[in-house]
């Protein structure tokens, strides 16, 4: 589970961490425990990571009953956004470049 306070709202989620493609087996995993964990909790989020893509029939199902999908490709782009840093990084070298 994780937790954070936006504007002093907390907002939990549940998050399901899988070191592989997410099939139809570990689909209905996710599905069920979500379930149980949404009788309990029923203002808690529910997100759902992959170290492999999804299968889009996996993903689309999952999205359907409200459930994130992440690769940790994306989970990783998103909590450590190097995008902007490194073009950055491209800028102020090829302006170094241009003037020497």
């Amino acid at each position: 589970m994780i937790e954070e306070k936006l504007g002093g709202v907390p907002v939990k989620a549940i998050v399901e961490c899988k070191n592989k493609r997410i099939t139809a087996k570990e689909r209905n995993q996710i599905i069920a425990q979500q379930s149980l964990i949404h009788q309990k909790m029923p203002n808690c989020t529910s997100i759902a990571v992959s170290s492999w893509v999804f299968s889009p029939d996996t993903r689309a199902a999952l999205e359907k009953i409200g459930i994130c999908c992440l690769t940790y490709a994306e989970l990783l782009s998103e909590l450590v956004p190097l995008s902007n840093y490194v073009a950055g990084l491209v800028e102020q070298y090829d302006t170094w470049i241009a003037e020497n």
